[in-house]
C-alpha cells in the first residue's frame, strides 16, 4: 500500500524518533491515504457534471424526499448548521 507523501514523511520521522506504536501510526496513515484516494475518485466522477460532494448530497436528499425539504431540514439532514456553514464560526 502506498502512503501519501505527507504520511510517508510523518512515518519516517516517527521511526527516526523511535516513537511507540509506529505500526499503529502506519495503519492510520494507510487508512487516511485510502480515504484520500476515494475522495479524489469521487471528485473525478462528480466534476464533469458540475457537482461538488456537497451539491451531490443535497440533490440526493431532495430526490429521496417525497414532498421536498425546507432549507433548514435539508441543512440538518446534510449536517450543515449555522455554525459550520462557512467554516469560520465556532460553537460556543
Amino acid at each position: 500500500m502506498n502512503l501519501e507523501q505527507k504520511y510517508l514523511a510523518l512515518f519516517a520521522e516517527a521511526e527516526r524518533r523511535g516513537l511507540p506504536d509506529v505500526e499503529g501510526a502506519r495503519l492510520c496513515f494507510q487508512t487516511l491515504s485510502v480515504a484520500a484516494g476515494i475522495d479524489r475518485g469521487c471528485v473525478a466522477l462528480l466534476e464533469p457534471h458540475g457537482l461538488s460532494e456537497g451539491r451531490f448530497v443535497l440533490l440526493a436528499l431532495l430526490d429521496a424526499s417525497t414532498y421536498g425539504l425546507a432549507p433548514n431540514a435539508l441543512a440538518e439532514q446534510a449536517g450543515v448548521d449555522a455554525w459550520n456553514r462557512f467554516g469560520t464560526a465556532r460553537r460556543p
